[in-house]
């Protein structure tokens, strides 16, 4: 279990064909270089240790933006990287991820065969992230091992919102072995703390499902969060549901020829069509697609390392200008601090002389 991981750099292994429509993209074969996990764990937490203890004092030009990134890069190498390198045979977790009235819950509920997540029209304004696993998989996630400060409670009985800020746990048969599907908050809540919260179960994931639909697909902050993963170069699919079949080509040709234009390398791309829900769920054919491209990531030992190379790579590779830009804003610090202590000294000298002169 605590093999070290493949890093960096990494590609995207081609998943199982799928009877849904999804995009055929050229995937490219490249060797992974496997790397000691206990130097790369020694290396982050020496990182780590570095930038916490930056005395960040000085209300200089872009102080605040200083300490927001610090606190970001922190809650990346203590939310992701660190139990990642530590357990690196742990369960692949998946950040569900959309739009208001995508159907996100649904999905997860059709997916896991029972209803882990709550539905509903308050989901806009409730912070209910639901976290689906097998129950062989559901002492990693209880242990705290990601996102180690946040509050997390085992499901009991019917699903029901949780409450802000607490992460509920949802162990099922269902669900392939290996794999974690995290229903998170939605990207375009009213709420902006839901919005961060969103965020932040994303850069603690291994995989992205991006899910949008046929009527939000072209909205604002479907693009910054897709943006996001590409900046992350992190592990991405994407789901466009409730499309209306008489505009299946049409609206589907639309939204890729958009991803493609805005460099969004999603290989997998799946299409859900407008239909009647059984029972609060999808019919099979609906959901099916997305839940084989799930259990072939976690029973492929190829795909799972290549999902976990790319999206851990991602993350180290933004740290070469992240750092650095941290480390400059620190020079301005010490410089200012220097002024500073210039002046103090040069008027106390004034007024030693002065005093000795009167």
């Amino acid at each position: 279990p605590n093999q070290p991981p493949a890093a960096p750099a990494a590609p995207t292994a081609p998943a199982a064909p799928a009877t849904r429509e999804r995009a055929a993209l050229p995937v490219t074969a490249e060797s992974h270089v496997r790397v000691d996990a206990r130097l790369l764990e020694a290396a982050l937490l020496n990182l780590r240790k570095r930038v916490a203890a930056i005395p960040l004092v000085f209300e200089v030009a872009g102080s605040a933006e200083v300490k927001t990134e610090r606190a970001k890069l922190l809650s990346q190498i203590d939310d992701y990287l660190l139990p990642r390198v530590r357990r690196s045979a742990a369960p692949v977790l998946v950040a569900l991820v959309g739009s208001t009235g995508a159907g996100k819950s649904t999905l997860v509920n059709s997916i896991v065969g029972t209803h882990v997540s709550a539905t509903g029209v308050r989901r806009p304004t409730t912070n209910s992230p639901v976290l689906a696993c097998h129950p062989d998989d559901i002492d990693w996630f209880a242990e705290n091992n990601f996102l180690p400060t946040l509050p997390r409670v085992r499901q009991e009985g019917l699903a029901r919102p949780g409450r802000d800020g607490l992460l509920v746990l949802a162990a099922s048969e269902g669900m392939p072995r290996g794999i974690a599907l995290l229903d998170t908050p939605d990207i375009d809540s009213v709420v902006k703390a839901h919005h961060e919260f969103a965020y932040q179960f994303l850069d603690a994931s291994d995989l992205w499902l991006f899910m949008t639909s046929a009527s939000r697909y072209a909205d604002g902050p479907v693009w910054e969060i897709l943006q996001h993963a590409r900046e992350r170069k992190a592990a991405l699919g994407v789901v466009l549901s409730r499309i209306p079949q008489a505009y299946r080509t049409e609206l589907s040709d639309h939204f890729n020829a958009m991803l493609d234009a805005n460099g969004i390398a999603a290989e997998n791309r799946f299409v859900i069509m407008e239909t009647p829900l059984i029972d609060g769920m999808l019919p099979p054919d609906a959901y099916q697609p997305v839940r084989d491209w799930l259990s072939d990531t976690a029973a492929r030992s190829d795909r799972r390392v290549a999902v976990l190379s790319q999206t851990m790579s991602g993350v180290l590779d933004t740290f070469k200008t992240r750092v650095p830009a941290m480390a400059s804003h620190v020079e301005k610090q010490v410089t200012f601090s220097g002024q500073l202590r210039h002046t103090a000294e040069a008027a106390f000298e004034r007024a030693y002389t002065e005093a000795n002169t009167g």
